[in-house]
C-alpha cells in the first residue's frame, strides 16, 4: 500500500490507501521459484520511525517473526 501510514494518521482521509502491484517482482528472488503464495516486503517512507532497522542484528525470517510479534499487531 502506498501512503498507508499517512492514511492512518489522517483524521479525515479522502480515499483508502492504494494497493499497487510491484512491477519489479519480489525482493527475494527465490520466491520466483514457487508457483503460488505471497511475497511481502516492507519499505520505510519518510514519515516512518525508525527510518531503518539495520541496528537490529538479524537476517533470518524466524528472528524477524519473533521481533514483529513483540513489536507489532502480529503478536496480538
Amino acid at each position: 500500500m502506498i501512503g498507508a501510514k499517512d492514511w492512518v494518521k489522517d483524521e479525515n482521509p479522502a480515499d483508502n490507501p492504494k494497493v499497487v502491484y510491484d512491477q519489479s517482482g519480489p525482493v527475494d528472488k527465490k520466491f520466483q521459484e514457487v508457483d503460488r503464495g505471497v511475497s511481502i516486503s516492507v519499505r520505510f517512507g519518510k514519515n516512518t520511525y525508525p527510518s531503518d532497522l539495520k541496528w537490529i542484528p538479524t537476517n533470518n525470517a524466524s528472528s524477524w517473526m519473533k521481533i514483529l510479534r513483540v513489536k507489532t499487531a502480529l503478536g496480538g
